[in-house]
């Protein structure tokens, strides 16, 4: 008996019995590479070193099949899984070429599912005949003559479409995972190509791993048509997801003082200390960072909704006060993230984009940011204002919900941006004026603005103490030799936290959030309007509540978590949430204009409201005691709001 036909019967009769119920549905028979090793080593390595003849051997085994029931249109593939012959993009060789292989990375792009044509059908336009094309290496091929006896003629041949063969195809390019990486390498990529019931099931950002055979394609030139050059593309044969997995191996040692740690007091300042030594003070901003590095993973509401457990961080500040050091720090100590600038950012943008390139020959392709990349891993975005305002707007499903939302060009998909989202900008006008509003000096919308848990600023403000230990600290870290004992500890520290999944919250904790939340509601004045604090500062103080407890390593929330998590919020609230008058007006954060800023408007409308013909500019300077600034953006937000007009050069009158 042929050994392969031995090979089924004795591993996979049953299965292959109830697969043929499931035809055509199911199209590709898988088979466990481990069970050919069990029954024949050979044929094991004939399967690897000569992949293309062996599948071609098990499915025509298959092909003659006799089933207890009728199966119609037989003709099944052979998909392998489980083969240990794996091998990272970056490293595929001459040597793979035509082998059998197994590659893993993170989905950059995929094309829409296209028919391919595999046995093309050709009729002899002279004489009737029909002859049958074996198309390959992606080529349009013809017969070179007409294969009747009484022809042999050069065509002209018609292609017969219900008499062709065609696979649903599907190319994807896959890149290295992040996790894969070491120090300041860039990820590349392959692409693959994948047919049949394979087709459809996978889209960017998904981590997956691919047997298939590794094939090249010679390059073509559009001046010199045929080159030397070669490119690999692989044609998987089986497709499997898979989970993020952080290489991080831990010694027994490790593991001792990664518990002893964990065991102090206030682990959360100790940890920050460790972290971005090159940097002095900040010691918030460094804790906010590392605590929503560890945040997540959402939870379904008994009404069905998403509740987000992901934190989102935004440090707006000053030009050269270490934001971008900070969140490099950051990437060094968390492998797997994804970190993206505004000004690199690609033609997908932060979330996904749906473009035609050469990549897919013409068609669309759906192609993954930085947003979808990072999913179940950490998303940091350095230069967030230098993203255009189109990708700025996206940001905001993927803040509130952690989804992307795509439907152009017949594509409609819905993919994960599961991730904290830890962002860097700089103020519209270079520098922040305390004077003005968050909201009205970030290129951000209040909308989108209200979407992160936490936000800080760091300014650049002398000071002879403060300026004495930066300076001490960056000659230091100049003169010295730089050590990575505090990145290694930390990032195998954050590593054993980052697996703690879930995190539940104890009931003083849980008493002590209610009651601080409603402390600050109960200072709401009717009479001002002015709120000090919402809803979405509720649900943030619980996310970082249980993030305080991951990085204590803990899955128990108490009461020392949330009062962690209660003086970052209030360092946060204390920097952009004060009013003119010294009240906290989350106003200023979630609208454009606070109440400070509405009263304002307010009174300027009334003054020329009771001026039934207008007013010029100078007597409305002597009614109000703003500043030329502050005025004369009043009055241009009043004109384009509809509320005045300016017939003649500063002159205005009530619409």
């Amino acid at each position: 008996m042929n050994p392969i036909e031995d090979f089924i019967n004795l591993f996979y009769k049953e299965k292959l019995n109830e697969f043929g119920m499931k035809w055509p549905d199911k199209q590709t028979f898988n088979i466990d590479f481990n069970d050919v090793e069990r029954y024949d080593i050979e044929l094991s390595k004939k399967i690897i070193d000569d992949p293309i003849n062996i599948l071609g051997e098990f499915e025509g085994v298959l092909r003659k099949w006799t089933f207890p029931y009728e199966v119609c249109n037989w003709n099944p593939r052979v998909g392998f899984y489980n083969t240990k012959h794996g091998v990272a993009i970056r490293d595929m060789r001459c040597e793979h070429i035509n082998t059998l292989i197994s590659v893993s990375g993170l989905v950059q792009k995929i094309t829409i599912v296209y028919p391919k044509l595999v046995i093309a059908s050709f009729e002899c336009m002279r004489c009737g005949h029909v002859t049958y094309v074996v198309q390959i290496d992606n080529r349009y091929i013809e017969p070179l003559e007409c294969e009747g006896e009484l022809c042999g003629r050069k065509g002209p041949f018609k292609l017969l479409h219900k008499e062709s063969t065609f696979y649903d195809t599907q190319k994807l390019r896959v890149q290295e995972s992040p996790e894969d990486l070491t120090g300041g390498d860039q990820p590349q990529t392959t692409d693959i190509e994948i047919c049949g019931d394979m087709t459809g099931n996978i889209l960017p950002g998904n981590r997956i791993n691919v047997t298939g055979i590794l094939q090249s394609f010679q390059k073509i030139s559009q001046t010199h048509g045929k080159t030397n050059q070669f490119e690999l593309m692989v044609n998987g044969i089986h497709v499997q997801h898979h989970d993020i997995e952080m290489k991080i191996e831990l010694t027994e040692q490790d593991k001792e003082d990664i518990e002893t740690f964990s065991k102090q007091k206030n682990v959360a300042a100790k940890l920050s200390d460790l972290f971005a030594t090159s940097i002095y003070g900040y010691e918030e901003i460094k804790e906010a960072i590392l605590v929503s590095s560890v945040s997540g993973e959402n939870t379904i509401k008994s009404d069905g909704t998403l509740q987000r457990g992901y934190t989102n961080l935004l440090i707006c500040g000053d030009p050269s006060t270490a934001k971008s050091t900070l969140l490099t720090a950051l990437k060094q100590i968390i492998p797997q993230s994804q970190f993206a600038t505004g000004d690199g950012s690609t033609k997908a943008g932060l979330t996904a984009a749906v473009v035609k390139d050469d990549f897919s020959g013409g068609k669309w392709t759906l192609e993954a940011g930085a947003l979808v990349l990072a999913d179940k891993s950490v998303a940091i975005i350095d230069e967030l204002d230098k993203i255009s305002s189109d990708q700025i707007t996206q940001l905001n499903t993927s803040l509130s919900s952690n989804t992307v939302f795509i439907n152009k060009a017949g594509i409609n998909s819905t993919l994960w941006t599961r991730c904290p989202i830890i962002c860097a900008m700089n103020p519209k006008s270079g520098r922040f004026d305390p004077d003005e509003t968050l909201a009205s000096q970030v290129k951000l919308r209040p909308d989108t603005l209200s979407r992160f848990d936490l936000v800080f600023l760091m300014r650049d403000i002398p000071s002879e103490n403060v300026d004495s230990n930066i300076a001490d600290i960056l000659i230091g870290s100049w003169c010295a030799d730089s050590s990575t004992k505090n990145n290694d500890f930390i990032k195998k520290y954050m590593y054993v936290a980052s697996k703690i999944k879930y995190v539940e919250v104890n009931l003083e904790a849980k008493k002590l959030i209610k009651n601080y939340y409603l402390g600050i509601r109960s200072d709401y004045d009717s009479k001002s309007q002015v709120i000090p604090i919402t809803s979405r500062n509720l649900e943030a103080l619980l996310r970082l509540t249980r993030a305080e407890a991951k990085l204590r390593l803990s899955d128990k929330a108490n009461v020392s978590d949330a009062q962690r998590a209660i003086n970052l919020l209030d360092k946060s609230r204390d920097e952009i949430y004060l009013n003119d008058d010294g009240v906290f007006d989350s106003d200023r954060v979630e609208c454009v204009n606070d109440s400070t800023q509405r009263d304002k408007i307010k009174k300027v409308k009334d003054i020329i409201s009771s001026i039934e013909g207008g007013i010029k500019y100078s007597d409305i300077v002597l009614s109000v005691d703003y500043t030329k600034k502050n005025l004369d953006a009043i009055l241009k937000e009043m004109i384009s709001s509809g509320y005045i007009c300016e017939p003649n050069d500063k002159f205005y009158k009530a619409v």
